[in-house]
């Protein structure tokens, strides 16, 4: 089994991703409002610098909170996680047919999959993805995730990717864990049934959660969709 050097801690149909609306221009500024206050939108900020992973990330966080306030972050968590859950069905099920040499159209979706599928071998794009979803909770004065399904799916796709990217991952030791913790026990139920959902859609993983790697997967699904008693 490879070593795996960072650990996904938590851990989109080939989207229409311009038009971005969800951009918070400048600095990150204003205090975080509770999250009952209806006037605070959720915010994130462009993307820092010209890396292919940090603005696909921003664009993906982006559309995920576009026209939401924080009282309806859950709904941003689903949208990200259909996002994602989309791009890694188009980028892991190829066309069985390459594009023919005049087929313009063919071969500009065989050059989107190629990209989906470095985003989603990236262990860098994976990070920027959590980092910037915990950022815009926390700006909302939000300390843990309230969608657990969401949650399952996203982590379950980071998994995946790095599993079948690498021929398999080592134990990952609570070297790193989520940014957020879950909010209550219910929702780490719905991360876990999430995380299963998205080893059935990411195609090849079923090798990675079942026979010598099934303890590892364990142990990601426990780190992953872990709760804090806090809340």
């Amino acid at each position: 089994m490879k070593k795996f050097t960072f650990v996904l801690g938590i851990a989109t149909t080939l989207a229409t991703l311009t038009g971005v609306s969800g951009f918070t221009e400048g600095a990150l500024a204003a205090p975080p409002a509770h999250r009952h206050d209806n006037g605070r939108r959720m915010s994130t900020p462009p993307p820092r610098g010209n890396d292919p992973d940090e603005v696909q990330a921003a664009q993906l966080m982006a559309n995920s909170i576009s026209g939401l306030g924080c009282d309806r972050a859950g709904e941003a968590l689903n949208r990200l996680s259909n996002q994602l859950l989309g791009n890694i069905r188009f980028a892991t099920n190829p066309n069985p047919y390459p594009p023919a040499p005049r087929d313009r159209r063919g071969q500009l979706q065989e050059e989107m999959r190629r990209k989906w599928k470095r985003h989603l071998n990236s262990p860098t794009f994976w990070r920027k993805v959590w980092d910037r979803l915990a950022e815009s909770y926390r700006l909302c004065d939000l300390n843990c995730f309230d969608d657990g399904n969401a949650i399952g799916l996203i982590s379950g796709a980071g998994y995946c990717a790095a599993s079948v990217g690498l021929g398999g991952l080592d134990s990952p030791g609570f070297v790193y864990q989520a940014p957020l913790p879950l909010c209550q026990n219910a929702i780490a139920v719905g991360c876990q049934n999430g995380y299963q959902q998205a080893t059935r859609e990411f195609q090849g993983c079923s090798t990675y959660t079942s026979g010598i790697y099934e303890p590892v997967f364990d142990e990601y699904v426990s780190q992953d969709c872990h709760i804090d008693d806090g809340f």
